[in-house]
């Protein structure tokens, strides 16, 4: 896969892209060092960040599809370049949820020995999936793995569904996250099924 070799004009267009990614998670961060959010709620708005653009991330490939079968006469072939900046941000704010937890566990033993219960283990295999796959994103990785790039971008699904199951066991009303899971098996059978 040979990428596309940027202009001035889309770096710059790439950048933004980065910084609007970005401020959810600095208003974040500002507000719970502030006091403003407690921890339940910083832990709650990082983890529906990393697990929303986790989901538009994987809606672009089916909504392209769609919009092909069905002829509409959008130029969607944009949508693709975003890909990669929005999976990068996935781990991005992941790693924020993840630092949010550590920081008010402080203590190595009682997070290793809740590590291993359910609700936290699928958060924990999820991050595990989702690191190799944040580092490989770059041109250089894409080169050297070929085709294997792409299976081994191909976890995310498995990713997505453990992110779901995290989110439906942790959550104090689990509702949006049945939605979130709904959508995920969604865009998997769209993916992976025949019309």
């Amino acid at each position: 896969m040979r990428s596309r070799r940027q202009t001035p004009k889309s770096r710059i267009r790439l950048y933004g892209f980065w910084a609007v990614l970005a401020v959810p998670a600095v208003i974040v961060i500002l507000q719970y060092r502030s006091d403003i959010l407690v921890y339940g709620e910083a832990l709650k708005l990082s983890g529906q960040w990393a697990a929303g653009l986790l989901l538009l991330t994987l809606a672009i490939s089916p909504f392209r599809k769609l919009t092909a079968r069905y002829r509409v006469k959008w130029d969607t072939l944009w949508l693709l370049r975003l890909r990669r900046p929005l999976g990068v941000a996935v781990f991005g704010y992941s790693i924020l949820h993840l630092i949010i937890y550590l920081e008010k566990k402080a203590d190595i033993r009682r997070i290793a020995s809740e590590s291993f219960e359910w609700e936290l283990l699928t958060g924990w295999i999820a991050f595990f999936i989702f690191l190799p796959l944040a580092v490989t994103s770059r041109d250089s990785f894409i080169r050297k793995l070929g085709r294997n790039w792409k299976k081994l971008h191909n976890w995310v699904y498995l990713g997505a569904i453990l992110t779901a199951l995290h989110w439906v066991l942790t959550a104090f009303d689990p509702m949006m996250a049945y939605i979130f899971l709904g959508i995920i098996i969604a865009t998997l059978l769209t993916r992976f099924l025949k019309a």
